[in-house]
């Protein structure tokens, strides 16, 4: 008996399978030459250099000794048993909680009030944005001629009021607020930005509707602007979070940690084993222990927010 030949669909499907074999071919070299540069990239300037600093972290490693025996955690021991360090893990939370709050409520707070003037809506979102695109040396000390304790335009303000004058960066008192000043200025560009984006995309439906219903404008803005800018309001806490936790430069510029360690932070703790004290394994101990606390805690965020506001 003669063998069936293959009808038509069945020879349709076989040359697509054929044309699809050639194109994929093609595709898969289009996209490993596309990809090989950007995956080496990574291996090379991120992959690597942070295998290495861990590799550190569990070294006995200084610069020009040609030995760098492994030690374990012993590094891990050392930094945790530092009062400095652990009043730096302190000073972090507590500069990145407080920065990250308030600058999302002033963030929110410009952006609803730029929004309401639609004609120098370009020209305030450009003012307010010009703090992300300065170098941060040069904005700490700025800062710092601001904070000067005789001619300082604050204390200038002060005593032309009759106020006595104070040391903003050398009081324990004012030290950190004052960074946390600097930090929320210097961040809630960006936030604006990304709020004012949300809040244009806001169809203007929602709010000709509640308004018709008799709502008012605090009404337009607690059920449908707020509701809706949930998940960006999530995004700024996580992010902004995670940048005001590794502070350094105005750190670095304005205070070096004091007065009385108040403004020792961890990315400054890690500076100064690293490169003053040259202890490269116990500032990669640090760094590494700063990576797993930021990770921790995006995680947990993340998951309380989104259990919270269901994004």
């Amino acid at each position: 008996m003669a063998a069936k030949s293959p009808s038509g669909p069945a020879i349709a499907v076989r040359g697509a399978r054929l044309r699809r074999g050639r194109l994929g071919g093609t595709q898969r070299r289009f996209v490993w030459s596309v990809l090989i540069p950007c995956i080496a990239f990574y291996v090379i300037f991120r992959f690597y250099p942070f295998a290495n600093a861990l590799n550190i972290s569990f070294r006995e490693y200084n610069i020009v000794a040609a030995d760098k025996p492994f030690v374990g955690f012993d590094n891990y021991v050392k930094i945790f048993g530092n009062n400095i360090f652990r009043t730096s893990i302190t000073n972090s939370f507590y500069y990145g909680i407080v920065t990250t709050i308030v600058g999302l409520l002033t963030s929110l707070t410009v952006a609803l009030l730029i929004d309401s003037l639609p004609r120098v809506k370009d020209v305030f979102r450009a003012v307010f944005f010009l703090p992300q695109i300065t170098n941060a040396i040069a904005v700490a000390m700025v800062w710092g001629w601001l904070y000067q304790p005789v001619y300082g335009f604050f204390n200038q303000v002060l005593k032309a009021v009759g106020l006595p004058i104070i040391g903003w960066l050398t009081s324990p008192k004012y030290a950190m607020p004052s960074l946390m000043l600097v930090g929320v200025w210097g961040g809630i560009g960006m936030s604006v930005v990304v709020l004012m984006a949300c809040l244009a995309g806001i169809p203007s439906v929602y709010r000709e509707a509640c308004m018709i219903d008799g709502g008012n404008r605090w009404h337009v803005f607690w059920h449908i602007r707020l509701p809706l800018l949930q998940p960006t309001l999530a995004f700024i806490l996580v992010t902004g979070f995670m940048g005001a936790f590794e502070v350094f430069s105005s750190v670095f510029v304005l205070t070096q940690g004091g007065p009385l360690n108040r403004t020792y932070v961890l990315a400054y703790y890690i500076y100064r084993r690293a490169f003053v004290d040259l202890k490269m394994g116990e500032a990669s101990a640090a760094a590494f222990v700063m990576f797993l606390l930021v990770l921790i805690i995006t995680v947990f965020q993340l998951r309380v927010l989104r259990t919270r506001w269901d994004y």
